[in-house]
């Protein structure tokens, strides 16, 4: 597999593939409104060998419990492929778009549904940070070609601005803190998986101060006990006064848990290859159990309240498990 080291602007658009059934062209971004506790997920992706795309927005805040309960859900499932469609370009039969306005700095999101509409800009803080092939956590997502085509991800922060219409009321949303990501390469969505916990977690004070980490149990999950552990930091990037840094090491710690397992307080310290080391504490405001879509995986997707080195920062936690281990755990299996 060429795993990408760079992201340039051509990684926009839709990629050289193989001729892999799971070939997967894909993005999410996140935004977050603190003083309403919700959190808006934008997510789409292309199967391009299968002609089906998926695409739409979920929103959640301290009402929300699941899909069934989110303040809106609109995820199109098995839509086709528009003509014409690239992967930031594109308006599918849900009504959900996107427009480029300046490659890798900014785009603009569109959608009419029931109860939700929005017309929102993302404005990007800087140019994306790649993730390494090695770094574990959502690496292990994209399956290996063995073939000349890349494969890759990575990750962005900036801000939304614009107009967002939810159950009849007009919210301004003003440079709200922003999380992106792109993926391409085969994703298989199968059952069959055998992956430990692992958490993504963003917090976002301002464009010079923020962080993203990806944390990994070391555990098998049959001897994951979920409670009283630590996780170390697989991957992330550290910005400090506009100065962007690879962690190279760090734990993640979840003092507090819900009943139900939820993640409710939880603690990242970390190291980045500049020296400069980072504390930050989360609290856990909304979040929902969500099915996940990669076969035997679900995760708990939140929005999240956090201090980063003494400030304020909205961001979130996506906790990923097996559905397998969470089961285990609920029915007390797990040591």
């Amino acid at each position: 597999m060429a795993w990408s080291a760079t992201a340039g602007v051509t990684d926009e658009g839709f990629h050289a593939r193989t001729d892999d059934p799971w070939w997967n062209e894909s993005s999410f971004l996140t935004f977050r409104i603190p003083e309403r506790d919700l959190l808006a997920i934008l997510y789409f992706y292309f199967r391009p060998n299968q002609n089906t795309a998926m695409g739409g927005p979920i929103l959640l805040d301290a009402t929300s419990e699941d899909l069934a309960t989110c303040r809106h859900t609109g995820w199109g499932w098995h839509l086709p492929i528009p003509a014409g469609a690239d992967m930031f370009d594109f308006s599918l039969a849900n009504s959900f778009a996107c427009r480029t306005v300046r490659p890798q700095r900014e785009y603009r999101h569109t959608y009419d549904g029931a109860g939700c509409a929005f017309d929102l800009t993302y404005t990007a803080d800087g140019p994306p940070m790649v993730m390494a092939s090695s770094g574990g956590g959502l690496a292990d997502f994209v399956g290996d070609t063995g073939e000349q085509v890349t494969t890759g991800h990575f990750e962005q922060f900036g801000v939304m601005n614009g107009i967002l219409e939810l159950d009849g009321e007009s919210i301004e949303v003003v440079d709200a803190g922003v999380f992106r990501d792109r993926s391409w390469g085969p994703r298989p969505v199968l059952q069959a998986q055998d992956k430990a916990r692992g958490a993504l977690v963003f917090a976002r004070a301002d464009s010079g101060h923020a962080f993203q980490a990806w944390a990994m149990s070391g555990l098998p999950w049959r001897d994951d006990p979920i409670l009283g552990t630590t996780e170390s930091v697989a991957s992330g990037f550290y910005v400090r006064d506009g100065v962007v840094g690879a962690l190279t090491s760090g734990t993640r710690q979840v003092v507090e848990r819900a009943a139900a397992g939820r993640p409710v307080r939880e603690v990242v310290e970390a190291t980045d290859e500049h020296g400069r080391t980072l504390h930050a504490e989360g609290l856990v405001t909304a979040g929902i159990r969500w099915p996940g879509i990669y076969g035997d995986i679900m995760a708990f997707w939140c929005h999240e309240r956090w201090t980063l080195d003494g400030r304020d920062a909205p961001g979130e936690v996506q906790e990923w498990i097996m559905c397998r281990h969470f089961a285990r755990w609920a029915r007390g299996l797990t040591a």
